[in-house]
């Protein structure tokens, strides 16, 4: 390529750069609601949901959270008091069911709680979370997002409205539930 037309193309993308700025001081505001809700739980076991700022609770013990999609910095977390540890013979059950103008789809997840990574497939993209380290001992279990995580992923520019109901399930070895909970999300 001659110096000539390197010039041009680096210019016209340094012109760009402005442009794409602008529109994304335009871009309106979105945000998403979470509610979230403990369904059943164990002797002992207790359990919070909240981000870092911008949630509340109801008298029913619901608690529900209101993010921007330009806030990149906050976080949520589930704090899990647990009466008993838990190990890889332990699993986590997950029903998700999203809803939108173009998908209306769902998928489930069954894995161990700790040890591996829990994988599935939604719309064709496999999706892998990483768990954590066996064995979970008793005691406070924090699991914890970053909604900035979602931006590398397009979903915070994704320009449309839709939900996405959760449920969350974690079982011992022995079929008991440790505790079982919703969540529900419009953007």
């Amino acid at each position: 390529m001659t110096p000539v037309r390197l010039a041009l193309l680096f210019a016209c993308c340094d012109a760009l750069t402005p442009v794409q700025r602008s529109l994304d001081d335009r871009r309106p505001d979105r945000k998403i609601t979470v509610k979230w809700k403990v369904l059943e739980i164990e002797a002992g076991t207790n359990a919070s949901f909240a981000l870092d700022r911008g949630c509340s609770s109801e008298d029913d013990g619901q608690q529900t959270c209101e993010m921007d999609f330009k806030d990149t910095t906050n976080r949520g977390h589930v704090d899990i008091g647990l009466a008993q540890p838990l190990d890889a013979s332990d699993i986590l059950e997950s029903t998700i069911q999203v809803k939108t103008p173009f998908v209306n789809q769902g998928f489930s997840m069954r894995c161990p709680i700790c040890g591996s990574n829990c994988t599935s497939s939604f719309v064709g993209s496999r999706i892998s979370l990483p768990m954590p380290e066996c064995p979970i001992p008793a005691g406070t279990w924090r699991m914890e997002k970053g909604f900035g995580d979602l931006v590398p992923l397009g979903l915070t520019e994704f320009p449309m409205q839709g939900t996405i109901s959760a449920q969350y399930k974690i079982v011992r070895n022995g079929g008991a539930h440790v505790m079982s909970w919703q969540a529900d999300a419009d953007f």
